[in-house]
């Protein structure tokens, strides 16, 4: 019996583990999202606000260890025990080009491998970054002292995050990076050929700003936007002014559920 199905976590197949290890099932569970509301004076009904929050997009892998040996199936499912516990980037083949930064949320019982048609189920929930996201992303470069242009953020989500790239031709004090109704302007960043300015995010959705290997959060004006973000499924403006000339490189990945 051969797996019809491909997970891989951390660049590592579940497969991979063991060819005992067949793939039953990947099932997706959509994430829910949910507005704030209030009830409304003299009336009925509720006022839907703003506020939205969104729960993480779930996966759920189920498959069986085809091993006649009590002690080798056990063997074989603490190796998957291994792989999944600390969650990771996620593929899965029914969403090519694109990955699930998650967590592990539920594990393989153990004491079910005692029976040769049991079975196992490993569930993966993303958290700080809850939706699916492109595996690679779209990109838009701008050159010169200022410019201006469009970035196109894949996606039937919500929004995206937007990481830049700044390259200096010569040394940059302070340049100003705009993203549809975002700004982040960066003064004193003094930014060389050899030291760029990079805008990015880590895994748990960390910003950082660093000039070279160096933090520059602290050259970030009080007036800038916390964050670069762009809207999913359409064009976003760009622009930025430099106070010397530099080539910009803006990339957003696309977003979905």
């Amino acid at each position: 019996m051969k797996s019809r199905y491909q997970v891989v976590l951390n660049d590592v197949s579940l497969a991979e583990i063991s060819p005992k290890i067949i793939i039953l099932d990947v099932n997706h569970e959509a994430p829910e999202f949910r507005r704030t509301s209030s009830q409304l004076a003299n009336r009925n009904g509720l006022f839907i606000g703003n506020e939205q929050t969104v729960s993480g997009a779930s996966v759920s892998v189920t498959f069986e260890i085809h091993e006649y040996s009590i002690s080798k199936r056990q063997e074989i499912c603490q190796s998957v025990i291994a792989w999944a516990i600390n969650g990771g980037v996620l593929q899965v083949n029914d969403r090519p080009n694109q990955r699930l930064i998650c967590k592990c949320d539920k594990l393989p019982a153990v004491e079910s491998v005692q029976k040769w048609t049991e079975e196992l189920t490993v569930v993966f929930t993303g958290y700080e970054h809850p939706l699916w996201e492109d595996m690679y992303p779209s990109t838009a470069v701008l050159s010169g002292t200022s410019g201006n242009g469009s970035l196109y953020a894949p996606g039937n989500g919500m929004t995206s995050f937007v990481e830049v790239t700044v390259t200096p031709v010569s040394t940059v004090q302070n340049i100003t990076l705009t993203v549809g109704n975002t700004s982040i302007t960066l003064n004193g960043c003094g930014a060389t050929t050899t030291e760029p300015i990079k805008i990015s995010y880590n895994d748990l959705g960390f910003q950082s700003i660093k000039r070279g290997n160096v933090s520059i959060m602290d050259k970030r004006t009080g007036a800038s936007s916390d964050d670069l973000v762009a809207q999913c499924g359409k064009p976003n403006d760009i622009s930025f002014s430099a106070s010397a000339s530099v080539s910009v490189t803006f990339s957003v990945r696309g977003v979905w559920l």
